[in-house]
């Protein structure tokens, strides 16, 4: 049965109360015993003032919230988009025209729009537009194969498809097939194609001629196809009409991710989930304030760039540098040129930043840039410290903000929001409205500090669902003794004395030996990186060659350019033979050319582990046996 929104107005208020409780015992103001429970005792709390934790709940939606920062702040800028920039008054007008085209072609309250667009300010304005009807927008990416896009939308179903002109004809053995009505086709360039002078204008594909190139499908296909030109004159047509009111948990956005046991899930999530995430962010210490600027590294069909790159920037009306093109490579020269307050990113975004040659004079001032925002995977330790360096080098005040989470929870758990908090390895403390714990999934109870089991989380921003998955959702999502929905997040971790989180790796990931001696990876790589040949490493389990049951560690290493591998192995097998528990030594080093990447910038052991699953087997058992077998 659905919570009245009174109740969760109530249950919310209550948790304000008793987080203010717990916080003055952290303070000294009260005496009485504590627990050695962190979710207890909640440590993490003296780090907040009270007036961090007692923001109100919103109840709005997504559409509302914005409307209101636009109407507020008509002037200010919103996106800077190619050099071209657009205020929260022309931002609002975008939304609305969308809103009108979307209604127009028959969208209504419920219906599902598939989205499948870089970085655009089109891609921003029609999440606010679907939200304006009721009907919720499913951002997919187009990057994907058509395969990959044939999965997406298996799952979110939508009657409607707007995507980018370059990737029309991924579509071609699609639309019909999954009875798509209407398809809008958009150039990366929309926005500003009438402000580029010819010549740069040239440098970009023709709409006109990419559709002409698929005339075929279109004309043999059952949907109405048309540009989005075409969509905001058509939408033009329709008079103004009012919004659809809140309701307490209303879907808003569909966000894909591999979720916890690797397979695409879709992730629902409504307008308090996003909203209740853009409030703990803007009441941190990350400058999410108007009046600042924000560079965004990560795509919105990510839950990382759609709520921290797009809702929560919108919310807070700063101006945000959008980035159409996912180009690593180019972070160094944008710091440079829009000498941004605050930066989104991945550990490689870090990592570029961190080894460019284009920041290594001394004299350049940074002194603008007050957050640099990395999450989706671990940072190497020598990086992170490197990069702290640099920082403080240009005068940056901040270190980098190393946040934890997943997309089920619109990506954020716990965040480095200031340097205290901040410590080497470490992910910081939950935010605000945010409550974590260690759990031991055999006995069902709450672990104490410093033990290590699964990380759960649970607050106003957990996804409402697996969108047709209730297998799944019910295996992610369950009910703690305290009565709360928590996320099982497939990660292991523990929680400091201090309230600090610190992930060890994936369950997953844990490599448990045929005699029970479990190994940590994350553990492993962390001591391993240390080692001045390395330059990334990777920790898998591998089938034990020598019994039926259990796993022996197998390293993946990428060493520095100009190092001779084999005598590189050598030199860190005897290293890792000095510095590790024996029984977690591995039993294999590879070296590897690359390190693989999932598209969010995490390493993808799932692809190393497939290379086991091939030829590769048959050599690593020729050479376990010849080694460890004499």
């Amino acid at each position: 049965m659905k919570q009245s929104l009174e109740k969760r107005i109530k249950e919310y208020n209550d948790n304000i109360q008793r987080n203010l409780h717990l916080r003055r015992f952290q303070t000294g103001e009260l005496q009485g015993p504590q627990t050695n429970i962190p979710i207890d005792n909640k440590p993490w709390l003296i780090n907040y003032t009270e007036e961090q934790l007692s923001v109100p709940y919103i109840g709005k939606t997504v559409y509302e919230l914005l409307k209101e920062v636009c109407i507020s702040y008509p002037n200010d800028i919103a996106i800077n988009f190619y050099d071209f920039e657009i205020t929260n008054e022309e931002f609002l007008k975008g939304v609305e025209d969308a809103a009108k085209g979307l209604k127009f072609m028959g969208v209504k309250k419920g219906d599902t729009v598939s989205i499948c667009l870089p970085n655009t300010p089109e891609s921003a304005y029609l999440l606010y537009a679907c939200n304006k009807l009721g009907a919720v927008a499913d951002y997919i990416d187009p990057i994907e194969q058509e395969e990959g896009l044939r999965h997406y939308l298996d799952i979110s179903n939508p009657q409607h498809l707007i995507t980018l002109d370059v990737v029309l004809s991924k579509f071609k053995n699609i639309v019909d097939d999954k009875n798509i009505r209407n398809v809008v086709i958009a150039s990366e360039i929309e926005s500003i194609k009438e402000k580029m002078t010819k010549e740069a204008l040239n440098s970009f594909p023709s709409t006109e001629m990419i559709m002409s190139s698929n005339k075929e499908f279109i004309n043999n296909s059952k949907a109405n196809f048309m540009t989005y030109r075409n969509f905001v004159e058509e939408g033009k047509k329709i008079p103004d009409f009012n919004h659809e009111p809140y309701e307490l948990d209303q879907p808003a956005v569909i966000v894909h991710s591999g979720g916890t046991s690797g397979t695409p899930k879709g992730i629902l999530l409504s307008n308090d989930n996003l909203n209740e995430f853009a409030s703990q962010i803007m009441t941190s210490d990350l400058q999410y304030k108007r009046g600042k600027k924000l560079l965004s590294c990560m795509p919105e069909f990510v839950g990382y760039g759609l709520t921290l790159g797009l809702h929560a920037a919108r919310i807070a009306s700063m101006e945000t540098v959008m980035i159409s093109r996912y180009e690593p490579e180019k972070l160094p020269s944008l710091i440079l040129k829009y000498q941004t307050n605050v930066i989104t990113g991945s550990p490689a975004h870090f990592e570029l930043f961190t080894e460019s040659k284009e920041l290594d004079d001394p004299n350049i001032d940074m002194s603008y840039l007050d957050s640099f925002i990395v999450g989706g995977d671990t940072i190497h330790p020598t990086i992170e410290q490197k990069g702290n360096d640099k920082l403080k080098i240009h005068n940056s005040k901040a270190k980098v903000k190393k946040g934890y989470g997943f997309s089920e929870q619109c990506c954020a758990v716990t965040m480095c929001f200031n340097d205290s908090v901040n410590t080497l390895g470490g992910c910081g403390i939950p935010m605000t409205k945010t409550d974590i714990t260690i759990y031991d999934n055999q006995t069902g109870k709450d672990l104490p500090y410093n033990e290590v089991g699964e990380i759960c989380a649970t607050a106003p921003n957990l996804m409402l669902k697996y969108l047709n998955n209730q297998e799944e959702t019910d295996n992610s999502i369950r009910i703690h003794a305290d009565g709360k929905r928590w996320f099982h997040s497939g990660d292991l971790g523990y929680i400091s004395s201090e309230g600090y989180l610190y992930p060890v790796g994936r369950i997953k990931d844990l490599i448990i030996k045929y005699n029970g001696q479990k190994i940590y990876a994350t553990n492993v790589e962390s001591i391993l990186s240390h080692h001045p040949l390395v330059h990334a490493i990777a920790l898998i389990g591998v089938q034990d060659p020598d019994h039926y049951n259990g796993q022996v560690p197998v390293a993946c290493v990428v060493f520095k350019e100009g190092v001779n591998e084999t005598e590189a192995i050598e030199l860190l097998r005897e290293y890792a033979s000095n510095t590790l528990v024996p029984y977690t030594i591995p039993v294999e080093f590879y070296a590897i050319e690359k390190m693989p990447k999932t598209k969010v910038g995490k390493v993808n052991k799932k692809y190393l582990r497939s290379i086991f699953g091939t030829e590769k087997s048959k050599k690593f058992n020729m050479e376990y046996k010849n080694r460890h077998r004499k």
